[in-house]
């Protein structure tokens, strides 16, 4: 209807233009009306014509310029009022296919026939027409970048992406003297890609034979089978067992024992974690049928053939159907833009690391933690994380996705929505990764309903908030090494909280201004806090490290005193006088090799006494080294304030026996506090009270 009122009223203009035209071309044609032009007054004549018969040009210059402006009026009022009904139109439609989406199609039939499907699938799973149902249509942002002002956003992006490279180009100039197209941490991230790629391969391989094969045993066996509660049973827990032990935790050892980087560890959990939900998609789908059909008695078991299933493992999507819409062609000029945006969007990443990320971290780790320094952390990490957050959602949920279903000829590309006109969390969680969010909305929150009623609504929702932030942290803990649960505090806490107070009746500019400016800040927290963490585990000894040696050579001492033990004990047996009556000569050899075994172990044992002391001697001196590098921080702090109040009080110049002194310049304190063969030496230095004094007797030393 809004569609049909626009048309109408660019109609209706389009008349009045063409009968204004019309009428002025029979001004100039008939006579009559030429007498009655004349007649009237100047400023009233639409042209004013000169004894020769001439057209006055200034007046039709002037009369143009009165109808434009009077366009230039009428043009704001005439584009509100398309804009209006072109979004009512829109909304309408998005409204329409939101109810399609959510409604069953069983209402659009009578209320008997709904019933009677309902009371017969209610006794073995939820429902199957209320899943999730594929329709072809592209994605949202192919759509938008015809628009030539969204793709003018996609090409400041590209110029953004020049200016980095190009400040990397020069800084490394000026500080190498030559041009450094060196990408070292590209390398170190997606190192060891073999076993990369065997582990992923292995990982594919069982999860194409194992619940396949597990289904169709249990499905042929399952209606001739006396005990099917046994039955259903034991093919469960083979199932369950694949998950934890096969997917589980098959792959983890992997990244964890061969030491995988960051990026390599990523790919390898991230694809456990898709291949987990996907087999349990697969079953979840098929074995209602299997029941629905054991039930009826209708005697043919559906089974799904392996081209289906391996087609499901591939397709973008984590919800199972048998067949899925495809597109008649596969248009591999497409395939190569996506990928190579992806591409792009990978060396993107290492630009704003190595520009924005690096340099900012790299030395947090000689520096005293205080609030003001975390504080500017975190809104500095702003930018590079909105950057991240963007290529994230723009490479994978687009570039990858759409490269996979264009190869596939799979025509569903709605892996998101409009999540940035987001003005509400519950919104933004529904339409940032909408490929996750109906596989958890379908077998997590409405399986959740169906065990336990529709009245757990809340605690439905906060399962699986719960699961997806264990799932992401989990993630990132194997990902980085360590476990840091800031993610999951932000997520099941503050994520949580922001999903029931900005909710849906939340509208209008100001809330998606709010969504906009604690999105931003919770992407600087995770990178500023990862980060920190990740750089004080690799240039901050720990206390932990040393203990762990001391339990080693506790291990090895021990041993080498129980040796001692028997070889002594050994000695006296030698030494009695039955062994010497019965073969004094051998004895005698024996008594010369246990002693010589002795002085050995002797010198072993001296020499894991000296090491254990020595390690003993750095923990302590690590400790006082913290405590000197932390008293040295304070110190230069003071100095600059020193320095700021002098200059304040005397602006012609400090007094030099004012000046603040110190044992030795900066650098060299740093390069003495950073050479760690020297701690050796620190056991046998008398530790002064004050931090100057210990670095200036180690200055001597050295």
């Amino acid at each position: 209807m809004s569609c049909g009122m626009t048309l109408t009223l660019v109609t209706m203009a389009g008349d009045d233009c063409i009968r204004k035209r019309q009428s002025g071309s029979t001004v100039t044609c008939k006579t009559p009306e030429n007498e009655e032009t004349e007649r009237r007054p100047e400023n009233e004549r639409s042209f004013q014509n000169t004894s020769n018969g001439w057209v006055d040009v200034d007046h039709v210059v002037t009369r143009k310029m009165q109808l434009i402006a009077e366009a230039e009026q009428l043009k704001p009022a005439f584009m509100k009022e398309v804009d209006s009904h072109f979004t009512e139109f829109v909304n309408s439609l998005v409204a329409k296919s939101a109810l399609l989406d959510s409604s069953s199609p069983a209402s659009l039939f009578p209320a008997s026939c709904a019933e009677k499907e309902l009371h017969k699938a209610k006794n073995s799973r939820a429902p199957p027409e209320h899943g999730k149902i594929f329709t072809a249509r592209r994605s949202l942002l192919d759509e938008l970048f015809e628009v030539s002002h969204i793709r003018t956003i996609y090409h400041m992006f590209i110029a953004l992406l020049i200016v980095f490279i190009l400040s990397t180009l020069l800084v490394d100039f000026i500080d190498e003297g030559r041009l450094v197209l060196g990408f070292d941490l590209l390398v170190f991230v997606f190192g060891k890609l073999p076993v990369v790629f065997c582990t992923w391969l292995c990982m594919f391989s069982a999860t194409v034979v194992v619940p396949y094969n597990l289904f169709v045993w249990w499905a042929q066996g399952y209606s001739s089978s006396s005990h099917r509660a046994i039955h259903s049973f034991f093919y469960g827990m083979l199932f369950t067992l694949f998950q934890i032990a096969g997917l589980g935790f098959g792959p983890t050892y992997v990244a964890v024992a061969y030491a995988l980087p960051p990026a390599s560890r990523f790919i390898v959990i991230l694809e456990q974690v898709r291949l987990v939900m996907k087999a349990h998609s697969f079953i979840r789908e098929n074995v209602p049928r299997v029941l629905s059909s054991v039930k009826d008695k209708s005697g043919t078991v559906h089974i799904p053939r392996i081209s289906q299933y391996l087609y499901f493992l591939f397709a973008p999507t984590l919800i199972y159907r048998d067949n899925y819409p495809r597109n008649p062609t596969i248009r591999w000029g497409y395939v190569a833009t996506k990928f190579a945006q992806v591409l792009g969007s990978l060396f993107y990443a290492y630009y704003i690391f190595v520009r924005l990320c690096i340099p900012q971290f790299r030395n947090s780790s000689q520096e005293t933690f205080n609030l003001r320094g975390l504080v500017l952390c975190i809104f500095n990490s702003i930018l590079p994380g909105v950057l991240i957050l963007f290529l994230v959602f723009f490479a994978f949920l687009h570039c990858w996705l759409n490269a996979f279903a264009e190869m596939l000829r799979f025509a569903d590309r709605m892996f998101y929505k409009d999540w940035w006109n987001s003005t509400s969390y519950a919104n933004y969680y529904r339409t940032w990764n909408v490929v996750v969010h109906d596989w958890l909305y379908y077998y997590a929150y409405r399986d959740f309903l169906w065990f336990f009623g529709k009245k757990f609504r809340a605690a439905a929702m906060l399962s699986v908030f719960t699961v997806s932030a264990a799932v992401h942290e989990y993630v990132l803990s194997i990902c980085f090494g360590f476990f840091y649960p800031v993610l999951f505090c932000l997520f099941s806490c503050f994520g949580v909280v922001f999903n029931f107070t900005l909710n849906d009746r939340r509208k209008g500019p100001f809330w998606n201004v709010i969504m906009w400016t604690s999105l931003f800040l919770g992407q600087g927290v995770i990178i500023c806090l990862y980060s920190q963490e990740w750089y004080a585990r690799q240039y901050c000894p720990t206390d932990n490290l040393l203990s762990d040696d001391e339990k080693a050579l506790d291990e090895i001492l021990q041993d080498i005193k129980e040796q001692i033990n028997a070889r002594i004990w050994e000695l006296n047996i030698l030494s009695s006088s039955v062994c010497s009556a019965n073969n004094p000569v051998l004895a005698e050899l024996r008594k010369t090799e246990v002693l010589a075994a002795l002085e050995c172990l002797q010198v072993q044992l001296l020499k894991v006494l000296k090491q254990r002391s020595v390690l003993r001697m750095q923990r302590k001196d690590l400790q006082v080294l913290k405590r000197s590098r932390k008293k040295l921080c304070r110190d230069r702090e003071l100095k600059r304030d020193e320095e700021g109040i002098q200059e304040a009080t005397n602006k012609e110049g400090r007094s030099q026996d004012n000046h603040y002194s110190e044992p030795f310049p900066d650098l060299e304190t740093e390069a003495i506090f950073e050479d760690t063969s020297l701690i050796c030496l620190m056991q046998n230095l008398p530790l002064l009270d004050t931090s100057w004094g210990f670095v200036s007797t180690l200055s001597v030393v050295k």
